[in-house]
């Protein structure tokens, strides 16, 4: 049982975790004053209580609260998980042995790394932390990942030296999400942090792969990210209306629909 001095020290730890959505083991540490080792043990209480997440280096919130801003990855992910997880295992069908692939920071792309094998080796490109994490189990995967200014939001990692790293590879496929797809407004996002980074690959990847969520379609959100013309394949879940599925099969884009199962563990690999 915590002592009285500890449920207090838990409760400022959920408190700066909620008020920034994401901090280091170091910093919090400095900021409760007690050392790393004591705070990673108080982390691990929480995460047992399922009210922080550890992620590679700190914690976030495990589930979202109303003051921690507009978009937090943690809310998406519990938001149409079956479909999440059945577009990402195409999405991971896609990837060949020794391509070189770059990940978006979304939900739904998160969701393809649980289906990503460790048979293969590949290249991995990324620019957000929670992608970092997830692709830290693939050893037989090189990982790049870009350095600059952390967005504790959205987990990106942004800055002048963000897009020259990922351009000095070429890349065969670059799995993206978004917020939003709309016949006349096309693609849009939740969080400009990453739209600069998107458009820059898009010339410098082969193939660019959409993945949304049936629930997206016909929606709009703030940020313009791509038009039609700069997509290659599309995927979706099983929910996607006809009037949809028959426009992007008219502009002569890949559709790859998923078939969504019960949504339970037995979706998630081990």
């Amino acid at each position: 049982m915590a002592t009285s001095n500890q449920a207090a020290r838990l409760e400022k730890e959920l408190l700066l975790l909620r008020r920034n959505g994401f901090m280091g083991i170091a910093e919090l540490a400095q900021q409760c004053d007690v050392s790393e080792m004591t705070m990673r043990r108080d982390l691990r209480l929480l995460a047992k209580q399922d009210k922080v997440r550890m992620v590679y280096g700190g914690a976030t919130c495990a589930k979202s609260e109303g003051d921690i801003g507009s978009y937090l990855l943690n809310r998406e992910k519990d938001r149409n998980r079956a479909a999440k997880l059945a577009i990402g295992r195409e999405a991971a069908g896609l990837v060949e042995p020794h391509d070189v692939i770059l990940l978006d920071s979304g939900s739904t792309v998160e969701a393809m790394t649980e289906f990503l094998g460790d048979d293969d080796p590949r290249t991995i490109l990324c620019y957000s932390l929670n992608i970092f994490e997830a692709a830290l189990p693939l050893l037989q995967s090189r990982i790049v990942i870009t350095g600059g200014i952390f967005h504790r939001e959205s987990l990106i990692i942004t800055g002048p030296d963000a897009v020259p790293t990922l351009q000095r590879y070429r890349v065969n496929k670059f799995f993206f999400g978004a917020g939003g797809l709309h016949k006349d407004l096309a693609v849009t996002c939740n969080s400009d942090e990453a739209v600069p980074i998107k458009r820059a690959m898009f010339p410098s990847s082969l193939e660019r792969v959409l993945m949304l969520d049936s629930s997206k379609f016909n929606r709009v959100t703030s940020y313009h990210l791509a038009e039609f013309a700069d997509i290659t394949t599309v995927i979706t879940d099983d929910g996607i209306q006809d009037e949809y599925r028959e426009l992007l099969q008219s502009l002569g884009l890949r559709l790859i629909i998923a078939e969504t199962g019960p949504e339970d563990d037995a979706d998630t690999p081990s």
